[in-house]
């Protein structure tokens, strides 16, 4: 989705102020790792899905020149909470299934609640980027528009 202007780093100030709240928490108030390590793993799911829904780009930008591509993202910076849902499921995935059990001798069966913990930020994210993220029509979908300049597959027979 291609957010406005006034809206296109609400995900990322949102990630932040999640990042500075926690810290301040952590550093003056109480040790939030120790309290609740599974909550740091809702806490990445969340907010890595939402800070990583920038590094994914539609495949028209492949398409096209790169003078093009910056006109483009003068009109707004594409956002897609699925390519951040694929790389944290994955990086989740990897770190609770390959890394924990052989680099820290965590086996899976012990430590599946800090994977379910991402899973769960990861769905607050798709909950959160469905119903409270709009792109600029004011839609709430989360994929991209398609692009009318283009055409189609099946324009070109």
């Amino acid at each position: 989705m291609l957010f406005t202007k006034r809206s296109t780093y609400t995900p990322f100030l949102l990630c932040l102020a999640i990042f500075i709240t926690f810290w301040l928490v952590q550093l003056n108030a109480f040790n939030i790792i120790r309290w609740s390590y599974n909550f740091c793993h809702f806490l990445y799911g969340f907010c890595a899905a939402l800070t990583l829904g920038y590094v994914t780009l539609p495949s028209r930008f492949f398409k096209r020149s790169w003078r093009e591509n910056l006109y483009a993202l003068k009109a707004g910076i594409p956002w897609s909470p699925w390519g951040g849902l694929i790389i944290v499921l994955f990086l989740s995935a990897y770190n609770e299934m390959y890394v924990d059990p052989r680099e820290n001798g965590i086996p899976f069966s012990s430590a599946y609640q800090n994977f379910v913990a991402d899973m769960l930020g990861l769905g607050l994210c798709l909950l959160i980027s469905h119903f409270a993220l709009r792109d600029r029509q004011g839609n709430t979908r989360t994929d991209y528009a398609a692009d009318t300049t283009m055409g189609s597959v099946g324009g070109q027979c």
